[in-house]
């Protein structure tokens, strides 16, 4: 199963609005009527925005400016990112 594009998850629930069966129209997407279904519910629960793609993982971790120094000269004086890492446990 591939991923949908905005551009799809939109064609998904016009075509539901217009009052095509879900069936026929996770078929013709090659989906499942589970997926046409989750997506018409995110339109309905969230509108435009609930048909958007959401970047998943973990959020971005943020250092500030001492952080980052410590980072880069560690870096230039250690091989490995063990090696870092075990540094940075010790301090």
């Amino acid at each position: 199963m591939y991923k949908l594009t905005f551009k799809k998850r939109t064609w998904i629930v016009k075509q539901v609005i217009k009052g095509i069966p879900r069936v026929k129209v996770a078929l013709a997407q090659g989906i499942s009527d589970r997926a046409v279904h989750s997506t018409t519910q995110n339109f309905k629960e969230h509108g435009r925005d609930g048909l958007k793609d959401h970047k998943g993982g973990r959020p971005e971790t943020i250092l500030n400016k001492s952080a980052v120094e410590i980072r880069l000269h560690m870096s230039f004086h250690y091989k490995t990112p063990k090696e870092v890492w075990d540094e940075l446990k010790r301090k």
